[in-house]
């Protein structure tokens, strides 16, 4: 059985975090807090803050060919994925995303109206669309 589990992307603080839960109100994220006269100390204790403008993204229950877990909205190269024609192979740049209509993670080659199922292709996260949105250059 897969591990349930999220990350999220705070868009006001331009940050990934693990998520600790999800409410209605938003991602639940455990925040350490600057505190002090001149906000240099920090309160490990403060607990988990809520963040209403957190984007969460599911762990696809996989990992690339380093051992790194496969997020949804991760960019990964799908090693050899692409046929040339001449019986080689060329590696092929991908974004994990969530599929409804079939209720599943897949693989969407950038640029391109493809997709493939999660598990076809020895893949390799290269970074995340929010973290690295030069990676899908206009192809957003």
């Amino acid at each position: 059985m897969r591990e349930i589990k999220f990350r999220a992307w705070d868009t006001n603080y331009k940050s990934m975090s693990s998520v600790e839960y999800i409410t209605e109100r938003g991602v639940s994220i455990y925040q350490p807090v600057p505190c002090g006269e001149d906000g240099s100390d920090i309160d490990w204790s403060a607990g988990f803050v809520e963040f209403p403008t957190a984007i969460p993204m599911q762990f696809t229950g996989l990992k690339d060919k380093n051992g790194k877990e496969i997020y949804e909205g991760d960019i990964v190269q799908a090693l050899e994925a692409s046929e040339r024609g001449d019986g080689c192979y060329d590696d092929v740049l991908c974004k994990i995303e969530w599929c409804g209509e079939f209720h599943c993670f897949r693989i969407k080659e950038i640029g391109f109206p493809d997709w493939y199922y999660l598990c076809d292709f020895d893949l390799e996260v290269i970074g995340n669309f929010y973290e690295n949105p030069e990676l899908l250059g206009d192809q957003q």
